[in-house]
């Protein structure tokens, strides 16, 4: 859940990121430092610049101009051109070294209107690429850069590497370029980088090489480069979701994939090669360039440069909404729009959103409401009366929180219901405030302050050891010490005891797992059934199988099938139909398992149906014995003697046809 990446290379220098836990949102001005200076200085000047920012961070408290706390995380940029110039050697003499270490997580977020990290030398000044160094998350930590750009970027080394946990939203990194052994972004073995709504546009370098884990959703790659833009290596993963993948230089491929890698397709992606080896159901793989259908790149509102596409790319509305959700596109479009304006508003695959123009003004009208799409609170669903009891952008009768602003619709559980007004869980605490969102837990406890509720923390202290094998729950002792050897750590020795153990031993729902290890607290399941290892049990999973499509509306809810196929319309998904052509024969035994055979002839006994033979069905036809021919005259009987003349003689020997079963050819 991007714009232009510029220099963002001298940028962070070497930042580190720290706090293994998952970054919470920056929900008010307490937890911002605010950028207000487009130079790149360190001085006592009173303004705040993006590097004395990340450094107000590092240390929680100000520095030089900016203004900072113990809860701030997140650096926020001015709009416009941010500028990236100190060279190393200036770096170097204010901290006294080439690279900074935070001890907190960071977030860097643009302005709505546009932020660009760009190199911006003053006059006759030149900085050589190696001055510029890189930014690098540690392992257990986490960068998320949003809504920014980095642009025209040339150095030796790459501009991040991940050890740890690295987040892409609306970014774009444009006409940027490293040494020829280095990629843009390096992933290692620990690391895990997850790109939404991104650009990665003419860059003459290997942009990703994973050596870990990759996670890439409505994404554009484009490139003119002789380098592949995504290298995996043996014993990565990479996972793509909706993008779209260009590589215009002849014979150049977009993929390398090592031995050992696995790179996998969640489907929708459009590529101009098989070299991603993208093949799932609705993959485009192997699209000539001329069919992909892009358009310019341009400069979006946000001075993000976008790579657009046309009103016939195959790319637009191939990805199902369910999918993508209410997110928005790299240049902060909302999606999902109805780009084939076919009445069902689904995802463009890649990072730009098509939005058709209307040949007719304001007269289509895909609810028939009377009212033109383009003055239609509620495009899909008919409203002539436009009610919008909360006044935000969608009318009562398509807002997912009808009483309560959010423009942004989103639906991070996708049950129907807005964040701002969703309580899955019954709990009476609202998602965004619900430290346990699917299990319920009024009191909202929370031992080691991680910002996950007891009852869904699957390590409750925060030491690193998961309840079930920790000998000191709610204690962190991550060296489990344990001296008189009771199964009770020295942390939890004492006065209470008792207390702690009397905690690790609550089974709510008395299904013979303790609270602290139970997948479905409020549930009884022995068994922690949890088929898409997201850690909440299936009884209380609202997407048991983890495919997108929630429970209710599943056709097939314990195994992800994202494409809902049900041969026979019978409301239950193929791959956990035992009978998908509805014949009363099981699949495991129906030698036609998709076509409804109920009689399963079978003529050539082949074992397959001749309702889904593709080959000659007719039966072989069977061979009958006859007697000793005889040389002389005589009716040659069945099996036909030689050189019969007259009507009478033996029977003949050898074989022949039963003319009842000999086949009309």
């Amino acid at each position: 859940m991007k714009l232009i990446f510029v220099t963002l290379v001298a940028l962070f220098m070497f930042v580190t990121v720290m706090d293994a836990q998952s970054l919470d949102p920056c929900a008010d001005a307490s937890c911002l430092v605010e950028v207000t200076t487009s130079e790149d200085v360190i001085n006592d000047d009173a303004q705040c610049s993006w590097r004395e920012a990340i450094e107000a961070i590092k240390i929680s408290a100000n520095y030089f101009g900016c203004i900072a706390n113990n809860g701030s995380t997140t650096v926020q940029l001015p709009s416009g051109i941010v500028k990236v110039r100190l060279p190393d050697e200036d770096i170097v003499s204010v901290w006294g070294i080439a690279y900074r270490n935070l001890n907190k997580d960071l977030r860097i977020k643009g302005s709505a209107t546009g932020s660009v990290f760009k190199y911006v030398p003053q006059s006759g000044e030149d900085i050589p690429a190696s001055d510029f160094i890189g930014y690098k998350v540690q392992n257990g930590h986490e960068l998320h850069l949003e809504n920014v750009a980095i642009d025209t970027i040339s150095q030796i080394n790459p501009l991040f590497t991940v050890d740890g946990d690295m987040y892409l939203d609306q970014v774009t990194i444009h006409n940027s370029q490293v040494s020829v052994a280095n990629p843009i972004i390096l992933v290692n073995a620990s690391g895990v980088l997850d790109i939404t709504n991104a650009g990665f546009l003419f860059n003459q370098s290997i942009v990703i090489e994973n050596k870990g884990n990759l996670i890439v959703d409505l994404t554009t790659f484009r490139s003119n480069s002789s380098l592949a833009m995504v290298v995996a290596r043996n014993g990565s993963t990479s996972s793509f979701l909706g993008n779209i993948l260009v590589n215009a230089r002849p014979n150049a491929s977009i993929c390398q994939v090592d031995i050992g890698a696995q790179l996998n397709s969640r489907n929708y992606n459009v590529t101009t090669d098989a070299s991603c080896n993208l093949n799932f159901n609705h993959d485009l793989s192997s699209i000539d360039i001329n069919t992909v259908g892009l358009g310019s790149v341009v400069e979006a509102a946000n001075l993000a440069n976008v790579q657009t596409i046309t009103a016939t790319s195959p790319a637009i509305d191939l990805v199902p909404q369910h999918f993508c959700g209410q997110v928005r596109d790299q240049r902060n479009q909302v999606r999902p729009v109805d780009g084939d304006l076919n009445a069902v508003a689904d995802c463009d695959a890649g990072a730009y959103e098509f939005v058709p123009e209307n040949p007719l003004g304001n007269d289509i009208d895909p609810d028939a409401d009377g009212l033109g799409a383009d003055n239609d609170n509620c495009v899909f669903d008919a409203n002539p009366n436009q009610n919008n009891t909360d006044g935000d952008l969608y009318g009562d009768d398509c807002d997912n929180c009808p009483l309560t602003p959010n423009n942004d619709q989103l639906d991070t559980d996708q049950n129907g219901f807005g964040d701002v007004c969703d309580d899955a869980d019954q709990d009476g605490i609202l998602f965004n405030d619900d430290n346990c969102t699917l299990i319920p837990n009024n009191n909202q406890r929370d031992v080691d302050n991680d910002g996950i509720g007891d009852v869904c923390d699957m390590d409750l202290d925060g030491d690193g050891i998961l309840n079930n094998d920790d000998n000191c729950v709610e204690f962190a002792n991550p060296l489990q010490t344990d001296f008189d050897g009771d199964g009770i750590g020295e942390t939890c020795e004492g006065s209470d005891a008792d207390e702690v153990a009397a905690d690790a031993a609550l089974d709510t729902d008395s299904d013979g797992v303790p609270d602290i290890g139970d997948n479905c607290v409020a549930l009884s399941n022995a068994d922690q059934s949890d088929v898409d290892f997201d850690r909440v049990g299936d009884l209380c999973d609202p997407d048991s199988d983890g495919d997108g499509i929630a429970n209710a509306g599943d056709n097939c809810s314990l195994v992800a099938n994202h494409d809902q196929a049900d041969q026979n319309n019978n409301g239950v998904g193929d791959l956990c139909d035992l009978d998908d052509d509805a014949d009363n024969i099981a699949d495991a035994i129906d030698n036609c398992p998709l076509e409804n055979n109920p009689n399963q002839l079978d003529s050539d006994a082949d074992g397959i149906g001749d309702a889904c033979d593709e080959v000659d069905n007719t039966a072989l036809v069977p061979l009958q014995p006859g007697g000793q021919g005889s040389s002389g005259s005589g009716n040659p009987g069945n099996g036909g003697g030689n050189n019969a003349s007259s009507s009478s003689g033996s029977s003949g020997g050898g074989c022949s046809l039963n003319p009842q079963l000999v086949r009309t050819l």
